[in-house]
C-alpha cells in the first residue's frame, strides 16, 4: 500500500440516525480503492478520534504518509493529533462546495452567477489552497486589502473556517 488518503462526504441518503457517512479510500498501484466506510451520528473531534481508535484497533499497522480531508475542523484535528507527523491536505473540490453553500447562506449567490467580476473575486479565495503553506496568511491578507469591505463577511467566514486567526 502506497499513501492512505481519507476522505469524507456526506450524503442527502444517510438513515435518519446518521449524520453523515465517512469513507477512507487508500492508494494502491495508483488506484484508489475503497477501505472503510462507517455511518456517524456526529461531526465532533471525539467522534472522529472514536473512529481512529476503532480503525487502529482493526488494522494495528495503519500508519498512513498522508491524508486528504474535506475542511471539517473536527475531523482535521483528529487526525493531526492521532498522526502527528502525516501531511494532512484539504481536497479542493470540498473547499468549493463549501464555500458555495456558505455563498447561498449570506444571500450571494445571485450575485455570483450574474457578476463575473464578483465570480472572478470569489475564485480567488479559492485560489489560496494552492500557495504554498508558509504563505497563506500574508496572500489572505493581501487578497482581503484588495477585494476592500465589501467582501468582508465573505472573507471573514474564509478566514475563520480555513485560515484561522
Amino acid at each position: 500500500m502506497k499513501a492512505i488518503d481519507s476522505n469524507q462526504l456526506t450524503f442527502k441518503v444517510v438513515p435518519d440516525i446518521f449524520y453523515q457517512l465517512y469513507i477512507i479510500h487508500g492508494i494502491f498501484r495508483d488506484h484508489a480503492i475503497l477501505l472503510i466506510y462507517v455511518l456517524l451520528r456526529r461531526k465532533t473531534t471525539e467522534t472522529y478520534q472514536h473512529l481512529i481508535r476503532e480503525i487502529l484497533n482493526i488494522a494495528h499497522r495503519w500508519s498512513p504518509r498522508a491524508i486528504m480531508l474535506d475542511f471539517e475542523q473536527a475531523s482535521f484535528g483528529a487526525f493531526q493529533a492521532t498522526f502527528p507527523n502525516v501531511s494532512l491536505s484539504g481536497c479542493y473540490f470540498h473547499l468549493r462546495q463549501s464555500s458555495q453553500r456558505k455563498l447561498q447562506g449570506l444571500g450571494h449567490q445571485n450575485q455570483y452567477q450574474t457578476d463575473s467580476i464578483f465570480a472572478h473575486n470569489i475564485h480567488k479565495t479559492a485560489a489560496l489552497a494552492f500557495f504554498e503553506p508558509n504563505s497563506v496568511v500574508n496572500g489572505f491578507e493581501r487578497l482581503s486589502m484588495e477585494l476592500g469591505h465589501d467582501y468582508d463577511e465573505i472573507m471573514d467566514y474564509f478566514e475563520g473556517t480555513y485560515i484561522g486567526n
